[in-house]
């Protein structure tokens, strides 16, 4: 498109504001978003991880895969040339020119009809806008009830810093699992979490205990790295 890229070493608050000088438009994962002023920018390409409910109105939402050579749905809805559906079980099925033929020791996880399977859980409305819940292996189940972790990040962000917390399952004997939040924050309040919480969630999503740790093991683009954290606290215990 003939269009002036910029690509910065590594993210720095103060680097990303001052490059909006020059630069209009700009792609960034949620944690990143909260640490700049979104206004600053024409647009934002938000990806990486489940976005924020409330973002500011210049910021869309994008979801994709390494698979699907990054973002192939904005704000819930399809590229041209990209279908979406939902299997049985939930999971996201993408159909588009541009998913991969293999992975490089030439197994695939595209099926013999050409859907990849993406391993996240989602639906569609009714106007077939997508609604991503998260990675299958991420839901915790407790007492028979599925809890995504990413939605009840996402309704604590009012209250607790993304960078700081996160939400994890561990095993438990009597629920199976029970939810956890891991901070590295220290003298946070159970009750008042609880208390937030269920004004938008129901009991069984709040944590049942706040576990204080040293760092939050994220991916590169601020994605945590769930299976990690919930061996480190299983071990803890």
């Amino acid at each position: 498109m003939g269009t002036q890229l910029t690509v910065a070493p590594r993210f720095n608050p103060h680097d990303v504001e001052q490059a909006s000088h020059s630069c209009t438009l700009i792609s960034l994962v949620s944690t990143a978003l909260q640490r700049v002023d979104a206004r600053l920018f024409r647009t934002i390409l938000l990806g990486g991880s489940k976005p924020p409910q409330i973002r500011p109105t210049n910021v869309i939402a994008t979801y994709g895969l390494t698979e699907t050579g990054s973002g192939v749905v904005y704000d819930g809805y399809p590229l041209n040339g990209v279908d979406i559906r939902i299997a049985d079980d939930g999971e996201i099925l993408v159909h588009s020119p541009m998913n991969m033929r293999c992975y490089r020791d030439g197994t695939t996880s595209i099926d013999s009809d050409g859907w990849l399977h993406t391993n996240d859980i989602g639906s569609l409305s009714p106007t077939g806008q997508l609604s991503v819940h998260g990675r299958r292996g991420d839901v915790i189940v407790t007492g028979a009830e599925k809890v995504w972790p990413e939605a009840v990040e996402a309704a604590l962000n009012a209250i607790i810093a993304s960078d700081q917390f996160a939400i994890v399952g561990v095993p438990d004997p009597e629920w199976g699992e029970r939810v956890v939040l891991a901070t590295t924050q220290s003298n946070l309040s159970l009750d008042l979490i609880k208390e937030h919480l269920f004004l938008t969630m129901p009991n069984f999503c709040a944590p049942k205990e706040i576990r204080q740790v040293a760092s939050i093991p994220r991916t590169a683009i601020g994605k945590v790295r769930r299976q990690e954290l919930r061996q480190q606290l299983s071990a803890d215990n």
